[in-house]
């Protein structure tokens, strides 16, 4: 029988980057606790907050100096972009995915 075997000390995807003004910034790894922040960010704008889109870059890519000065459009399409790459994984990663034949797959004997 196989089992799924799964490390996290090494990640199945590439990190996302992403460039500001020649600075590569890196988004932090998104788990239950970031999923349920961006839910209530989401909220928080819905209820008239204007500082979500800016929220919402620090809480993926860390405090930065530079995401505050951001235009809004500028850090609505940053958000925008990290968001569908987090969810739709590149070509490249799908690729390391099928050579890993089933992450973490070992079998086992009984």
């Amino acid at each position: 029988m196989k089992r799924m075997s799964l490390s996290t000390t090494k990640a199945l995807f590439r990190p996302i980057e992403v460039e500001i003004d020649g600075e590569v910034l890196t988004v932090r790894p998104v788990d239950r606790d970031v999923q349920r922040q961006l839910i209530e960010l989401d909220e928080a704008q819905r209820a008239g907050d204007i500082d979500v889109p800016y929220k919402r870059l620090e809480l993926l890519l860390g405090p930065h100096p530079k995401l505050s000065k951001l235009d809004i459009r500028d850090a609505t399409a940053l958000t925008e972009y990290i968001i569908r790459k987090l969810y739709t994984p590149s070509p490249a990663d799908m690729e390391e995915e099928k050579k890993a034949s089933a992450p973490g797959e070992t079998p086992t004997s009984q």
